[in-house]
């Protein structure tokens, strides 16, 4: 492996500037770091070619598996919520479920759990607490809420 310029700077520096070190020790401690460079190098290659192929083939399922819990919205909640979601005109196409985002939402409530511990099903935590803060600083989710207690 050939030396490249910092490390030749930096051991040239060593040698000339370095009274506490004799030039010996300076030469076999640059040659011990690069070793150590190398196969620390190695190692990062070997550990990333295995994470990117796993060990086990995933599973091919044509159907995702809907997981149910009690805080699901109905279809006729979630009837009575769409009515009330504004629906924004600038910016990106919503590409969300905005009922998944209101089903983690009702998860979340129920469970006190934290935004990072919501289950992989639901859209991400950060997707789902931007709608939350979103919606609560233009007064929507007071009216969300609204509308679901009303169908019950």
């Amino acid at each position: 492996m050939p030396w490249t310029l910092p490390e030749l700077k930096r051991l040239l520096w060593r040698l000339v500037f370095s009274t506490s070190q004799s030039p010996f020790s300076v030469w076999h401690w640059s040659i011990w770091r690069r070793q150590k460079q190398q196969r620390s190098r190695q190692c990062h290659y070997r550990l990333a070619a295995q994470r990117a192929r796993p060990s086990q083939p995933l599973p091919i399922t044509t159907e995702l598996k809907r997981i149910t819990y009690p805080t699901v919205l109905s279809d006729r909640q979630w009837a009575a919520a769409h009515r009330v979601i504004p629906v924004y005109s600038v910016g990106r196409p919503c590409t969300i479920d905005l009922r998944q985002v209101l089903n983690a939402l009702f998860y979340m409530q129920a469970n006190h759990c934290s935004w990072r511990m919501l289950p992989g099903h639901f859209p991400c935590w950060q997707t789902v607490s931007s709608y939350l803060y979103r919606w609560r600083r233009q007064g929507v989710w007071e009216t969300i809420c609204e509308a679901i207690r009303t169908t019950q």
